[in-house]
């Protein structure tokens, strides 16, 4: 159980009826004659040392304890605001740069690399997938749509598995998730919150409803305006990809009756970006297909996507990226141990990073697949990365190795933590 120090207070954090009114207070007091809370995670109980200082937001109403930047590494690995260091994921490339934290106002401002919005009469911008995480270059300064997908999975903590949420997941869960990780961000001088749609769980006895607030939301974005026309960000499960009177269309799930339609040039680039995700799809069972887009709608209502990305996971909905890494999540899972998957953002398939982080050893533990496509370059920065990691390491060499070797061993100490 988390614990946190607040303004000489002990707490739980899961004790919301103690925890809002000393949050309160804390955001009221923190920049004046407060102090910081602190997380006590890597204390004992009842213990007052200091800790890892955190910050006060308020979202619609709640307060919400946050890290502050940079200092994930220094809460123990499974205490709830403890985060990989950097170097281990995608995420080292645009936090800081795309990705900018500011605990004065709550807010984290996000630099997008594509359009929300398009210039009223003109056509629409050539239909392109996002950024071919095969070949392209990355700029660390801005996201791509794949990119912002990973940071929504990562912020709404859909990244994070512990044997306790075995089989509680479903899209309801995911929806929350999602929703609740843009409340606080502002991206291109807005809310992200108002720029995204993610679909309300297909409910028969009220899809009346359901498709009447979808309507309402897609008349907004669709009614003539003077200035420039908005863009809507989706975030759904694939149902299907299939031809279309002209063109192609994409059928989420949840939203049967509303189908999306797909440019038949979106369609031929979406197929070169993201080969491997669609075959991994289709031959891996139990498998969700994550779509992240942006759409604009027709006089008539009709929505067509205008550039997407895609992101296979688990039946859990933990994201995946080969064969190999499914096997690598599946086992630990089996095994009943917490870990943190880590994800791509802006990087290529080419450059290495961990497959995922093990949380119940201390210091965490980074487990690492060699990708025999790319040695020995890859194999040369996959030393260096492990080298230069403050973290323990595993490696999984499927092409010398058929079977996975041994997994970390569980520390003691993290056994016995009461956070």
């Amino acid at each position: 159980m988390t614990r946190y120090r607040i303004d000489g207070h002990t707490v739980d954090a899961d004790d919301e009826e103690r925890l809002q009114p000393l949050l309160a207070h804390a955001h009221r007091a923190t920049g004046s004659t407060g102090t910081r809370p602190v997380c006590l995670c890597r204390n004992g109980r009842g213990s007052i040392a200091p800790g890892p200082a955190m910050y006060v937001a308020r979202i619609n109403g709640i307060y919400i304890l946050k890290r502050m930047p940079g200092t994930g590494t220094e809460h123990a690995p499974q205490c709830r605001s403890y985060d990989p260091p950097p170097e281990v994921s995608g995420a080292g490339e645009v936090l800081g740069s795309a990705i900018t934290l500011s605990p004065g106002d709550g807010a984290t401002r996000l630099t997008l690399g594509f359009s929300l919005t398009r210039a009223p009469g003109r056509a629409a911008p050539t239909a392109t997938a996002d950024t071919d995480p095969t070949s392209a270059h990355t700029d660390g300064t801005k996201l791509t749509i794949r990119a912002l997908l990973h940071f929504l999975w990562d912020e709404g903590g859909l990244t994070r598995w512990d044997p306790a949420v075995a089989g509680r997941r479903n899209w309801s869960l995911i929806r929350r998730d999602v929703l609740h990780a843009a409340q606080d961000k502002v991206a291109k001088g807005q809310s992200l919150t108002d720029a995204l749609y993610v679909p309300e769980s297909f409910d028969l006895d009220h899809k009346y409803e359901i498709a009447a607030r979808r309507a309402s939301l897609l008349r907004q974005v669709a009614a003539p305006s003077k200035g420039r026309h908005k863009l809507l960000l989706l975030v759904a499960e694939v149902k299907t990809i299939a031809p279309a009177r002209f063109g192609y269309k994409v059928v989420f799930k949840h939203v049967p009756d509303c189908p999306f339609l797909l440019p038949e040039d979106l369609h031929r680039r979406l197929h070169k970006a993201f080969d491997i995700e669609l075959a991994l799809w289709e031959a891996v069972e139990h498998t969700h297909l994550v779509a992240a887009a942006t759409f604009a709608v027709s006089p008539a209502g009709i929505p067509t996507l205008d550039q997407i990305a895609l992101m296979p996971t688990t039946d859990a909905w933990i994201p995946f990226e080969s064969v190999f890494d499914k096997t690598l999540l599946d086992t630990i899972t089996a095994a009943r141990r917490p870990f943190r998957k880590t994800l791509r953002y802006n990087m290529t398939r080419d450059k290495p990073l961990a497959s995922l982080v093990v949380l119940d050893t201390d210091p965490a533990t980074a487990c690492y697949i060699a990708d025999a496509d790319h040695a020995p370059a890859h194999e040369r920065e996959l030393v260096d990365l492990i080298a230069d990691s403050s973290l323990a390491s595993w490696i999984w060499n499927p092409t010398t190795a058929s079977a996975l070797p041994p997994l970390p061993d569980r520390s003691t100490s993290m056994e016995r933590s009461p956070a």
